[in-house]
This record gives C-alpha cells, sequence and structure tokens, in this order.
C-alpha cells in the first residue's frame, strides 16, 4: 500500500473493513447554532439521507483489488509491472475521495486481467465463470455455454491443430536432414531451431487435446457424483472416488500444458495468438456483466431503501395530522355551546379507525411488493426499466394508500347494505349488522293497537293510594298516550275510573301534551338547573370552558353489557357487538392489503344482482305467455245491492254513559272495562 497523501488528514481511515471513513458525510450548514436549523437538518435526513451505507461496500471493493493487484505483482515483470505498479496508484487516490466513485475502481479490475499473460488467464477462467453464474439469470448462462466459449476451442479444432503441427513438424526434419546434409553449420543451427520450436508447438497442441479430454471426463463424473448422491453408501463412494480421479487427470494435464507452453517460450515461440485473444475477449466480456450487475444491483438496492424511508414517513405523518385534526374537531364540538355534533364523534372515529387500517394494509402490500423486487435478479429483465419504474413510483404508491383507505370504507359500506348475505357470506369471519326497528303510536299509520288482555287490571282505590300524584291534570293528548298520574294510562283521577266530565274533556281539543313522569310513556323536557342563595331559586351560571370539555356525554351502551370505547365505536357504527366491529377491521386490512377484494366484491354483487334480474324477466316473460294461452274467463255475476243501513241516533246522556263503562284515551288508546262500585 502507499503512503497516504498528505493533503487529506483523513486518507488513512478510507478503503478498510475494519477502519472505514467517518460517519455520516458533512453536510453544509451542519456546524449551525441555530436550534430550528438542526430540526430541519433532521427532518431532511430522514427524507434524503445520503448514501452512507454504501461506503462500506465501496471499502470491500477496495481491499479486493488490493488483493488482486498484490498477487499480480507477484507474477508480472517488465512494462506489465509498471502498469500495474500505476494502477494501484489510481486505486489508492480513487480510495481517499470523500465519495470513491465505484464505476471507476470495477474498471480496475479489467485492466488488471488483461496485464496477465494467456497461461495464467487460462487459470483464471474458471474462476471469472463461477462468478457469472452466480451473478446472471439461468437463461444467460444457458445462452452462454451454448456460445461455445473458447477452452481453447473444441475436439474437433483442436484435432485440425495438432494435425497442422504434426505437418510442420514434418516439413522441419526434412529441412533439418537437408541442412545436415550440406557443410553450412549456421544453416543448420537455423533449421534445428526451427524444427525445435515446432515440435513444442506440437507438444502444447497435444497437451490442450488433453486438457480438453480431461476436462470433459471431469464434468461427466461430477453429473455421475450428483446422480448418486441419493443412492446407497457404496455407490457415493465410488462415484466420489471417480470425481476425485478425474480432477487429478485434469490437474496433470493442465500442469502439462504449462510446462510445454513454457518450453515454447523458451525456443523462442509463442503461445497461438488466437487462444490468447479469444480468452481474454471472453474474460473481459464476463467481468463487464459481472461489473454490470454490481452496479445494477446497488442502484435497485438504493432506489428500494429511499422508496421504503420515503413510505415509512409518510404513513407516520398521515396518521399524525389526522389525530391532530381529530382531536382539534372534538376540542371544537365540546368548547362550542349548543351543537348537537358531539353524539356524531364515535362514528367519525369508527371511520377513521376503519381507513386507517385500510392505508396500513396497503402499506404492508407495498412493502412486500418491494422486499420481492429486491429478491430477484437484476438482469433477468431490463435493469434500466426496473429502475426507473422503481425511480418514479411514489406516486403510483401514493394512489395505492389511498385507494386502501377508501376500499375500506367501500367495504363498510357494503356490509351495511347486507350485499354480503345476497353471495351467502353470513356469520363466522363476516361482521353482522344490527337490525334497528322504528316503534310507532298504537293506533297510527293504520297499524292495530297492541293486543292487551280483555279483562280491566286497574287497581283498587287501596292500590293507587300510595303512587304518586299527577304531574299535570290538564286533559290528555288527541293522537299520544299522556297520562296524568304515575300508574295510569289516560286516567284522570287517583281512583281509576273516568267519568262522564273527563271523557267529554278528553274527547275535547287538547290545549297542549301534559307530561307524565318517568314511568309514563311520555318524557317531560329536562328543567333548567338551579342552584338557591340565601333561599331565593336563581339560574345556573353556565359552565366554564373545561367543564365542557371534560364532560363525558351519557354513555350509550345497553344494560347488563360491558361498556368500553370500541363498544361505544361499535354501536355507533351499526354492529350489535364489539366482536363485529374488530371483523370489520380484519376485512379493512384485507381491503387495503389485497386490491382486487373489493372490486372482486363488487364484480360479484353486479352478477347475482343481473342474473336475478334476468331470472324475474324470465319468470314474467313465462307468466305473460300462459296468461296469453289461457281461455279467456268466464262473465261475473252482476252484484246484488245491500240494504242501506239506518242511521243511529244518540243523545248527549247516552255518549256520556258509553263512555263511563271503561278507561281509555281520547286518541284511541287501550280500553279496559272498569269494576262496577257500591253505591
Amino acid at each position: 500500500m502507499t503512503a497516504p497523501d498528505p493533503d487529506d488528514l483523513r486518507c488513512d481511515r478510507h478503503g478498510s473493513l475494519i477502519s472505514t471513513r467517518p460517519l455520516p458525510l458533512r453536510r453544509t450548514g451542519s456546524r449551525t447554532r441555530n436550534p430550528l436549523r438542526w430540526i430541519w437538518l433532521a427532518w431532511r435526513y430522514g427524507w434524503s439521507h445520503p448514501d452512507e451505507d454504501l461506503l462500506g461496500v465501496i471499502d470491500a471493493a477496495g481491499d479486493a483489488l488490493r488483493a488482486q493487484i498484490a498477487s499480480a505483482q507477484a507474477v508480472l515483470t517488465g512494462p506489465a509491472r509498471a502498469k500495474i505498479d500505476a494502477i494501484e496508484k489510481e486505486l489508492e487516490e480513487e480510495l481517499c475521495r470523500e465519495v470513491p466513485n465505484l464505476a471507476a475502481m470495477l474498471g480496475l479490475e479489467a485492466r488488471i486481467n488483461a496485464l496477465y499473460p494467456p497461461a495464467i488467464q487460462r487459470r483464471r477462467a474458471w474462476m471469472l465463470r463461477d462468478r457469472f453464474e452466480r451473478v446472471a439469470p439461468a437463461r444467460a448462462v444457458a445462452e452462454y455455454w451454448a456460445s461455445n466459449p473458447p477452452e481453447p476451442g473444441g475436439p474437433e479444432v483442436l484435432a485440425e491443430e495438432v494435425r497442422r503441427c504434426e505437418a510442420v513438424v514434418g516439413r522441419t526434419e526434412a529441412a533439418l536432414a537437408t541442412a545436415r546434409a550440406g557443410t553450412d553449420a549456421a544453416a543448420t543451427a537455423a533449421a534445428q531451431e526451427r524444427c525445435d520450436r515446432a515440435i513444442a508447438e506440437r507438444d502444447v497442441a497435444r497437451a490442450q487435446v488433453e486438457v480438453d479430454r480431461s476436462r470433459r471426463a471431469m464434468a461427466a463424473a461430477i453429473e455421475a457424483a450428483r446422480a448418486a448422491a441419493s443412492g446407497s453408501a457404496e455407490t457415493r463412494e465410488a462415484a466420489q472416488a471417480a470425481l476425485d480421479a478425474a480432477r487429478h487427470a485434469h490437474g496433470a494435464a493442465l500442469d502439462a500444458l504449462d510446462a510445454a507452453e513454457e518450453l515454447l517460450v523458451q525456443r523462442g515461440g509463442a503461445i497461438p495468438p488466437s487462444a490468447g485473444s479469444a480468452i481474454d475477449a471472453d474474460a473481459q466480456t464476463l467481468l463487464g456483466y459481472i461489473h454490470s450487475s454490481y452496479l445494477m444491483s446497488i442502484g435497485r438496492e438504493k432506489a428500494v431503501r429511499d422508496l421504503m424511508r420515503w413510505l415509512i414517513m409518510r404513513f407516520w405523518s398521515a396518521n399524525i395530522i389526522a389525530i391532530v385534526v381529530l382531536m382539534l374537531l372534538f376540542v371544537l364540538f365540546k368548547a362550542l355551546p349548543g351543537t348537537d355534533l358531539m353524539p356524531l364523534g364515535n362514528l367519525v372515529v369508527g371511520l377513521f379507525f376503519i381507513a386507517a387500517v385500510g392505508r396500513i394494509g396497503a402499506t404492508m402490500s407495498v412493502v412486500q411488493r418491494l422486499q420481492t423486487a429486491i429478491s430477484g435478479n437484476i438482469l433477468a429483465g431490463d435493469a434500466f426499466l426496473e429502475l426507473a419504474r422503481l425511480r418514479t413510483g411514489k406516486n403510483q404508491i401514493n394512489l395505492a394508500l389511498f385507494a386502501g383507505a377508501v376500499f375500506a370504507l367501500l367495504l363498510y359500506a357494503i356490509f351495511a347494505t347486507g350485499a354480503p348475505a345476497m353471495l351467502g357470506f353470513e356469520n363466522g369471519l363476516f361482521p353482522q349488522m344490527e337490525t334497528r326497528t322504528v316503534a310507532t303510536a298504537p293506533g297510527t299509520a293504520g297499524t292495530p293497537p297492541p293486543s292487551t288482555p280483555a279483562a280491566s287490571t286497574a287497581p283498587k282505590p287501596e292500590q293507587a293510594a300510595p303512587q304518586a300524584p299527577p304531574v299535570a291534570s290538564g286533559p290528555p293528548a288527541a293522537g299520544g298516550n299522556a297520562s296524568a298520574g304515575a300508574a295510569g294510562n289516560g286516567l284522570a283521577g287517583a281512583d281509576g275510573n273516568t267519568s262522564a266530565g273527563n271523557a267529554a274533556a278528553a274527547v275535547a281539543p287538547p290545549a297542549g301534551n301534559s307530561a307524565a313522569p318517568a314511568t309514563g310513556n311520555s318524557a317531560a323536557p329536562a328543567a333548567p338547573a338551579v342552584h338557591k342563595e340565601g333561599g331565593a331559586e336563581t339560574a345556573a351560571p353556565p359552565r366554564s370552558f373545561w367543564d365542557r370539555l371534560f364532560d363525558t356525554a351519557p354513555s350509550q351502551c345497553k344494560a347488563n353489557q360491558p361498556c368500553d370505547p370500541f363498544t361505544r365505536l361499535a354501536e355507533a357504527l351499526g354492529f350489535p357487538t364489539r366482536m363485529d366491529f374488530f371483523k370489520l377491521l380484519l376485512w379493512a386490512f384485507l381491503a387495503g392489503f389485497a386490491e382486487r377484494l373489493v372490486p372482486d366484491v363488487l364484480d360479484a354483487i353486479t352478477r347475482r344482482t343481473r342474473a336475478n334480474a334476468n331470472l324475474a324477466a324470465d319468470a314474467a316473460g313465462r307468466n305473460r305467455a300462459e296468461a296469453e294461452r289461457a281461455p279467456p274467463p268466464a262473465p261475473a255475476p252482476a252484484p246484488v245491492p245491500s240494504p242501506t243501513p239506518t242511521p243511529r241516533t244518540e243523545t248527549a246522556a247516552q255518549a256520556g254513559k258509553d263512555a263511563g263503562k271503561g278507561h281509555g284515551s281520547a286518541g284511541g288508546g287501550r280500553r279496559s272495562r272498569a269494576r262496577p262500585q257500591a253505591g
């Protein structure tokens, strides 16, 4: 390693897996003393902090290149050694920068590989191909081997090369014999040199044939060992022994090839340039592919990491803003006097819960998709287009989050309409909506009065005495069930009897609706709060802001049932129990997580509605056809006129006598037969 740059005091801390560069990177304005500036920098760091986590990857790549440079310096001499020293200097200068250029550093590996002699390049070929098979998709690996890469050459090419070299050896031997027949010693020495070089080239060609044969034998042994892996122990041992022998033979063939090439170089020959050029070109191609995979994979990791950070911050910021807005609305509703919006608070909170859970489901779906995106091979498709989609996909993510909340609310509306019951989805995991009925006054809107026993159950005078006195003694309403006593319905006195005068008063137009105590059917309006000061009653002072803010509304929970916030939310949303509310939250999460859930449900409802409409239309058509085929009906007989009834006239005394026969309200209330009294 070269000495550190004196101009950069931090250069000695760069490029090592043990002592990395200081983190985080220096940021402009980070040394300010303004607290607001610190908050802004912290927020900006969360949205777009630099690629500090990639500096460790760059340092590891620098250490790997240092190891390759050291191995090259051990075998290279002459001009190649000077070039490798220059490459080392460039590497150290690049690592001393604040942000090193990873692409430039990977390009140094190709320059190092080009400096190796062909003999070493052949040795390095298997390493590069192994790296290629690890980073490339299966389709690219299959196409590479189908292209018949140089090994150097196939069996036919090698055999042709051996025959050519043998022919050259034959010609040089004939020339040597002719030169020896003469008297020129220099010509004889030159012919001998050419003959020795031709023999060395032939030995190299034969060694290449042996290397190719041993390589194919080793490949067959590897396949046999894989097939025998599921067999018996003896079969596995035999296959492993054959594989070891093939590997040993292949190593011996490589050693023989290296010795033949070294002998050829000593005799003044040169290794055939075609094989070396082909191997070098193959190595450079593999290195370019490998480096592209590295850079594209790192780019995809950066894009996915930025999207996840942006997604998390957007999710929490949206939830915090929504919660703050809800709290402000609640404070406003509670603070303003005379507002009736506070009873809708539970409904608003319930809808917010549903939308928030749907948004959470959409967020988890996006996170899962991002994790799946980085699990595949970057070069399996178009890497540039994939990176472009990841870098420009924030709008699609925003739309997915919004759609999750909308689908969750829409699913609540679907359950509220009872549409899932049309598809057979009832009970179990499906929430049930509470069925509410509206009570109407008996005798109104054409509804019959409720059934009552025929016998009167009016209390005796001694039984009615201890009851509370009537609150109001005015006439009851013409259409209501207002009572004048605490225990009676439409009673004018405490004795339980209705006199003719009271009946006449009941028939008369009312002057107003009388109010009854809590046991009656009509509730009186609440009186204003009063307090006594010096024996005199005065109106209570208005409540303060904090009294109105922390005053809880009366519970709307049912009797003998647990009353907690979730139960109130369930009742506000129309669910009978809180279990149904939690079921809806589960379906809201699924609506946001599975984008096609709600659209598929709507499609199913639409298809079912169309099918029912078609069935109804077919039934109507069949009925119409049967009606047309049926014979005309016989004429109906003429109706016989009924005798006209004689109108009955009665006097006021008879009307009062009839009215005194039982209890009842003037508006058609319940009537019971009164027990006659003595005297």
